[in-house]
């Protein structure tokens, strides 16, 4: 009986073990393609909250510039909101629509490097909708990688890896 239960123990912790180590890897811009052309041209930003009319200028300079950087069909940029803080919006090139993160990003010295051998606090490609930022959210002291997909307008944290403070 005793070793039916161990036997039977065995099995689960080695069925276990590859869906763990599965859903902690690091996720990797090709794991979150975006199959469509990017866009050529882009749309007339639409302003329509009081933060949209506030950065109009910049976000419309970021859609004359007609750049699609991001997920297909998208212009990511930022805006500084202090020595090392940045607010992110993202346009939808095809209707003008943007989205702010609904946090600002800081840089701070506690931070491990992180993305490659140089601080960059996002990182993101045109032909994926994987957003990666690195550093603290809204000065909350949580320092670290993360991992959101930007989809449909919807930004949804896909894992989040803290950093050691370095002493």
């Amino acid at each position: 009986m005793t070793a039916k239960i161990v036997f039977a123990m065995l099995v689960v912790l080695s069925i276990e073990e590859p869906v763990s180590a599965a859903t902690f890897a690091t996720p990797k811009f090709s794991d979150y393609p975006v199959v469509e052309k990017p866009t050529a041209n882009v749309s007339e930003p639409l302003l329509k909250t009081p933060k949209d009319h506030e950065y109009q200028s910049t976000i419309r300079n970021a859609a004359h510039i007609g750049k699609v950087n991001f997920a297909g069909h998208y212009v990511l940029s930022a805006v500084g909101c202090g020595s090392s803080c940045s607010m992110v919006f993202i346009l939808n090139a095809k209707d003008g629509s943007v989205y702010w993160l609904p946090f600002t990003v800081s840089y701070t010295d506690q931070a491990d490097q992180g993305i490659g051998k140089e601080f960059y606090a996002f990182d993101f490609r045109s032909n994926s909708e994987l957003l990666v930022i690195q550093g603290s959210r809204n000065e909350h002291d949580d320092n670290g990688l993360y991992y959101y997909v930007f989809s449909h307008g919807r930004l949804q944290l896909v894992k989040s890896q803290r950093y050691p403070y370095k002493h």
